[in-house]
């Protein structure tokens, strides 16, 4: 028996696309048979293959990510992986101040954008939370389970992370809006 692969025949956004593992996502999701990949930068981006859109994102700017929201009709998965790894010091307001507009607050407004397509397709949201990540282990994860573990890092939280306090926050705030547990 062989099963679909759950990225095949699908709409899927990545932001930080045009490299690193954001390029590793786009190319993955088009060899495992996505419908449309919609591309997100902050560069431009030409791609060859016809199934990619590209999209001027900057997760930053609300107003780039309302026009991409707003043309974008279906979404299966949204991959927030734009992200900013910051190695100067964060006692450094401004630092800080950026760290947070792009790792955290982007991916909450991108979140929020594409909420309503998501919802509708029944769709799933992977955050990239670390540059150790790969992108073929990110899609084989989206087969086996609401979190995902694809790295030799992350992987070691994978035994105890259900009982994390993380997660029973999670669980908890699922349970105020009415979400399966």
């Amino acid at each position: 028996m062989t099963t679909e692969d759950p990225s095949a025949n699908r709409t899927i956004l990545v932001t930080g696309a045009n490299r690193g593992i954001g390029r590793a996502l786009v190319e993955e999701a088009l060899h495992r048979g996505a419908n449309r990949v919609h591309a997100g930068t902050r560069q431009p981006l030409a791609h060859p293959d016809g199934r990619v859109t590209t999209w001027s994102l900057d997760v930053t700017d609300g107003a780039q990510i309302q026009v991409a929201a707003e043309s974008v009709d279906t979404l299966d998965v949204l991959v927030d992986n734009a992200g900013l790894a910051v190695y100067d010091d964060l006692g450094d307001c401004t630092v800080l101040e950026q760290h947070l507009a792009v790792n955290l607050f982007g991916p909450h407004a991108v979140t929020q954008a594409f909420l309503p397509q998501s919802t509708r397709s029944r769709g799933a949201v992977v955050n990239v939370l670390s540059v150790a990540a790969v992108a073929q282990a990110v899609f084989d994860g989206m087969a086996g389970g609401e979190d995902i573990f694809p790295d030799p890092m992350s992987a070691s939280l994978a035994p105890n992370w259900p009982a994390d306090p993380v997660k029973t926050l999670e669980r908890e705030n699922a349970a105020l809006l009415g979400a399966p547990r």
